[in-house]
This record gives C-alpha cells, structure tokens and sequence, in this order.
C-alpha cells in the first residue's frame, strides 16, 4: 500500500450484541463519522441487521463515512446443564467476544496496515478488542461504558481507594441485582479487561459528575470523556417519514404537563397480577397516559413474569379510549418526553432513560426491576431528588397495589407535594441542555476527545 493511500486516523467500534448497548455505540459512532471521521463499525451479523435499521434520518455526512463489518463467530460450545432455561440467550451474549475473535483479530491487522493511527472503541464487555489491539504498534484503545459513572465504579469494586469504596452510592448494596450465572460471565469478561488509553462515559456532569470526577481520579492517568446525553449531541436526525406517530398527534390535543407515560425497557416482562394492579391505579389517579406494554425481547436477563394470572381489567382498553393509549411494542420514547404535554415518567431507571427523561425535565416514578436500575433509581430520588420510589428494592418481589400507584402517580403529577421535585428536574433539564450546547461540558468533552485521537504525532 502506498503512502498516499494510507488514512491518518481509523476508528474500529466493536459494541456488545444486547440491544442497549448497541444502540448507544453506533450513535457515538454516527456522530463521529459526522466529523468526517472514517469509521469501521464491527459485531455479528444479526447486530449489524440491527444497526443499519437503525440508519434511516441520519444526514449523508454521518452515513458517508461509516462501514459495517460482519464477524464471523466460532460455533459455541454447549451451556453447561445446571444453566437456566431462561438465561439460555443472555448466557451465549456473553461468549460472544471469545466466538467472534479470529475474523475481528483479522479485521484489526487489516486496518492497523492501512493507517497511520487506529483507534479502536470497544463496549466494556468487550475488551478482548482492546487485548487484541495491544499488540498492534499504531493502535490505542478506548472502552465505550454504557453504565453511569456510580455504577462503573461500583463495579470496579474491590479495587478503588478507601474514599471511593466508602462512598454511600457507590457501597451501596442491592440483593439479586443481577442474576449470579451473568455476573459470572461478567467477571469472567472483567478478567479479560486490558489497560485502556481512556474511557468514555456516557455520562453528563449535570446528573453525575462527581462521580465522573471519582472515576478519572481512579484510573489516573487515563482520560475519562464524559459525553452524554448522547440523543441531544449530533448533526439532527430527520423523521423517517412525513407522517407523525400516533400517539405524537395524540399528545398535541392533551393540555400541556398532563400526560404520564409507562415504559418498562426491553428487558422485562411484567407479572399479569401486577400489570392489572397498575392499570386500575392509573384509572383511579385520573391522569392521562401513554403506556408501552411488550414482552421482553429475547436475551431478557429478568422479569416479573411468575405463575400468577392477570393482566389488564376486562374493558380497560375501552374504558381508557380518548383518555390513555396502550401501545405494543416501539414507541418514540424520546419525542413522548420531549412533548410538552408530558408530565411523568413511570420508569424501569434504564440509565439511557433517566438521562433522556431529565434532559426534557420530566420527572420519574422510578420502578426498578434489575442490573443498574435500583442504583440508578436511588440516585434519581435521594441524590437528584428528581424522582420518586414506587417500591423499595427490598419489596421488590411484592406486588404493587393499586392505591400506591394511584399515591405516586397523583403526587407526582399535580399534588402540592410533588411541585418542589417537578421544579427540581425541570431546573436539571435547563442544565443538560446546556451541557449539549457548544462550550457546555459534554459537548467540550466530545471535542476534547475528538481533538486527542486526531492529535499530530
């Protein structure tokens, strides 16, 4: 290959194949490539499927500079038979960077040949990219953390300083956060984790930047680029379609702040007993509402899903027409908060959607069921105060009756009570949005890190 042929910079982005994980690097990525930045993005056939749906509405600057590489993965060795049924998909997501690391080593030495520099960013679960990588002379790595900055160092856990390790959002302990067969296959990933060149965040100095700050200082000589929220960074992405959504034209003859929208994530399945229990609180609370109701996509790691029965009243549906929408399957999560007519979000406290919630001042009903989510939701409502609990994570195998539901969701939405934590986020809103304008924080991390991985030399 001839000098003039070989690219300056190269970036290889190798995401972890769960959906949530997914979606965030391939932004990242799309935003990158907007900078006119050559971008190789690389995962399984089935991820790849996934992403280039995702494509539509972004601008020909982002899409010009972008590459999608299918990996081919090894044949998978069977599961062990004490592994649960259910766990069975989640399970194989975690072999996957050990299947799929022959044809990603051979793509790495490809473009390690023709660049100068090849930055290689890789999802937390998959750092044998960045082992990989290490033997490559013009090659440096960086892990993409899809969690917040509280919950990254709680999991770097036993090894932080005493100051860290004793700080009450980090220490804190939840029972049966994660089912024990994945944490396995986590730790068993976490051994596999090389030394970075940096970290980037998906985090917002608004909503956690001390510990952003407890994180830079724990990995010491390694830069941390906290660039978050990332759905309000980037060129704009247009509609797919002329035609608005449903429940968007729905929202426009709702009077403002009296909608509350219900969406639990895609990685849990909500009891019956428990989904009617819900709907006859919001019935009672008289608010208006959105709500998604959808089976957990494959790969689920929990749910709420037992033998009980149940599900919505007989005539809900009906009884609620004009009032409420039930929707099945996707919804334009982000454009239902940024409606002015929204008022609430009852939430699972993803992390994702607490910052998009926040980023449009929409205060939550925190509900967590699993992983991040209780550490999440304590800091939504006792560190942020933007938020309330709709049960405790001790309760968290009890069903929620139908009174508390009508409590939380009136308090938040129009009781005197809720007015102060309806102020908090909407304050918290104003700032994140400043956060993503140019010469806020985020954005002068994008830029910063931008500017390190073309630096000369």
């Amino acid at each position: 290959m001839s000098p003039a042929e070989i690219q300056p910079i190269t970036i290889l982005a190798v995401p972890f194949p769960a959906q949530s994980h997914l979606n965030q690097l391939l932004h990242f990525s799309l935003i990158l490539s907007s900078r006119n930045l050559p971008v190789h993005f690389a995962a399984p056939s089935s991820s790849i499927q996934q992403a280039q749906l995702r494509l539509h509405g972004w601008p020909s600057t982002s899409l010009g500079n972008i590459h999608f590489h299918e990996l081919a993965l090894l044949p998978p060795a069977p599961l062990p038979p004490s592994s649960p049924p259910h766990l069975s998909h989640a399970l194989r997501l975690f072999d996957t960077p050990f299947l799929l690391l022959p044809s990603l080593s051979s793509l790495l030495h490809s473009l390690s040949l023709s660049s100068r520099r090849l930055i290689v960013l890789h999802d937390t679960f998959m750092s044998v990219a960045a082992l990989e990588a290490a033997s490559l002379p013009n090659a440096e790595s960086y892990t993409f953390q899809c969690v917040s900055a509280f919950q990254a160092l709680f999991e770097l856990q036993p090894n932080l300083r005493p100051t860290t390790r004793a700080n009450p959002i980090v220490a804190a302990q939840f029972d049966d956060w994660v089912p024990k067969p994945i944490l396995e296959s986590v730790k068993r990933l976490e051994h596999e984790r090389p030394v970075e060149a940096g970290i980037i965040a998906n985090s917002c100095r608004v909503l956690d930047g001390e510990f952003v700050d407890l994180l830079a200082e724990e990995y010491g000589s390694k830069k941390v680029f906290a660039v978050s929220p990332l759905h309000l960074i980037g060129p704009r992405v247009a509609a797919v379609s002329e035609k608005r959504h449903d429940c968007l034209v729905w929202l426009d003859k709702q009077p403002v702040a009296s909608v509350v929208y219900l969406s639990f994530g895609s990685t849990t399945t909500m009891a019956g007993v428990q989904v009617e229990q819900l709907a006859i609180g919001l019935r009672r609370s008289g608010q208006r509402f959105i709500w998604v109701i959808r089976e957990a996509d494959e790969g689920a790691i929990g749910s709420e899903s037992d033998s009980r029965t149940g599900g919505l009243p007989a005539g809900f549906k009906e009884e609620m027409e004009g009032f409420g929408m039930i929707m099945k399957g996707w919804a334009p999560q982000v454009d239902i908060l940024a409606h002015p007519s929204t008022a609430a979000f009852v939430s699972h406290c993803g992390w994702n959607s607490i910052m998009e919630s926040l980023s449009y001042g929409v205060p939550i009903i925190a509900w967590p069921m699993q992983i991040d989510q209780p550490r999440n939701a304590m800091v939504l409502t006792e560190y942020l105060k933007s938020g309330v609990m709709v049960r405790e994570w001790d309760h968290r195998k009890e069903v929620v009756p139908a009174a508390k539901v009508e409590e939380v969701v009136r308090m938040v939405v129009v009781e005197e009570e809720g007015k102060e934590m309806r102020e908090r986020a909407k304050k918290i809103g104003e700032e994140i949005q400043k956060a993503v304008a140019e010469g806020g924080s985020s954005m002068a991390d994008l830029n910063a890190f931008v500017a390190h991985i073309t630096r000369q030399g």
